[in-house]
């Protein structure tokens, strides 16, 4: 009795009808193929071209699997491993919202570059924003570069395709005027601690609303940042109950951090915690609903933000990360603060991010430090010196 051949072996055998078959199975598993010849060198030369094609990746090229469906799988068993819960959710809802309807039915391994290209000009054309373009993008490249790590197909069409840009506008900030003006409107506001801590330190609004007492030392005047509250859909859940909210970790070093707040934010905290029926515990979130809830930002916005913003006579069409962590980084480094202090007050992991952002401000600080280093050189106003005798 001859040994059971394994994968990538291949066997070939003599019909009835004369014919020579060889049928081989891959080395990575999956359908097991098989050739037909009418010598027995030739069905040998075929099943030689079999492994050839294995080994070089190609021999999936005759699959039927869609594109849809793979990345279907790759969500579901790759992807799924490496990202948090709510990361999943959201990235979930970007594929199968923007990608699968655009690219699913192509064919895996009959996927061309042309294709990809005319899938990110169909998101354009929809006006869809040119972050999820990226981040679609950035989806359709990792299942691809894994379809050919599992030897799906020979190569990735996509690096073949020039990746489309983050077109965001630059950020926008308020003034100092119109910061005052939000001050002053808040001024007695059941969440004017809120907005004074969101102005001044430039926190995250995830990071201000999953804040717990037990991080707040108004005796020091420092705010540690420890987790942050994460609001996104799954739609999972029954209809109703598909906003969900978590509490994470923040993801880098940098988000993690302690900030120094001044006099004004130490003394609207301390109103604010003494308008409470109780002395707060440490793991009490120090901002709540009026039903003593967690904070959701569509609720903040129509319920509380929407109509400060017209009590200050200010656009409400103004977004809330515009008017608040904006607006803080924007006047810090106009007002000569250093960009990695900016960068840590944000919460930035690099320093680039921090400028490159806030790139359209750099001119007037650049025009800002030649001033003050000009006059503490004191070029302006010092004495020429004298020519030397004979010149």
């Amino acid at each position: 009795m001859g040994r059971k051949r394994g994968n990538g072996e291949g066997s070939i055998s003599r019909r009835k009808d004369g014919l020579w078959t060889a049928r081989y199975t891959p080395l990575g598993g999956g359908k097991r193929r098989a050739v037909y010849a009418r010598t027995q060198r030739e069905v040998l030369e075929k099943l030689d071209d079999l492994k050839a094609s294995d080994a070089s990746g190609t021999l999936a090229l005759s699959g039927r699997e869609t594109f849809g469906e793979w990345m279907e799988h790759w969500l579901d068993n790759v992807h799924r491993r490496k990202v948090r819960e709510s990361t999943l959710a959201e990235d979930s809802g970007c594929i199968k919202k923007h990608v699968i309807p655009r690219l699913g039915r192509y064919p895996l391994a009959k996927l061309q570059p042309e294709h990809i290209e005319m899938f990110i000009a169909e998101m354009e054309g929809d006006s869809v924003g040119s972050r999820t373009i990226v981040r679609a993008f950035g989806f359709v490249r990792q299942a691809l570069k894994h379809a050919v790590k599992a030897r799906k197909i020979a190569w990735n069409p996509l690096e073949a395709v020039e990746a489309p840009r983050d077109r965001r506008r630059e950020a926008l900030a308020f003034g100092l005027d119109d910061v005052r003006k939000l001050l002053a409107a808040a001024d007695g506001h059941p969440y004017e601690a809120l907005i004074g801590l969101a102005v001044h330190t430039g926190m995250r609004w995830g990071e201000l609303a999953g804040l717990s007492w037990g991080d707040i030392d108004l005796e020091t005047g420092v705010v540690t940042v420890r987790r942050s509250q994460v609001e996104f859909y799954d739609p999972s859940f029954p209809i109703g109950q598909r906003t969900r909210l978590k509490l994470n970790i923040p993801k880098t070093a940098g988000s993690r951090r302690a900030i120094r707040i001044g006099p004004d934010c130490i003394a609207t905290l301390r109103r604010h915690r003494a308008s409470l029926s109780a002395i707060p515990h440490k793991t009490r979130r120090v901002f709540l609903s009026p039903d003593e809830l967690p904070l959701r930002l569509g609720n903040f916005m129509r319920r509380q933000w929407k109509p400060l913003l017209k009590r200050a006579q200010l656009p409400e069409s103004f977004r809330f990360k515009n008017a608040t962590r904006h607006t803080m980084a924007t006047t810090a480094l106009t007002q000569g603060i250093s960009a990695r202090v900016v960068q840590e007050r944000l919460g930035h992991s690099d320093i680039a991010t921090t400028l490159g952002i806030y790139s359209h401000v750099m001119p007037e600080v650049h025009e800002q430090a030649a001033d003050q280093l000009e006059a503490a050189m004191n070029y302006a106003n010092r004495t020429p010196t004298r020519a030397t005798e004979g010149e």
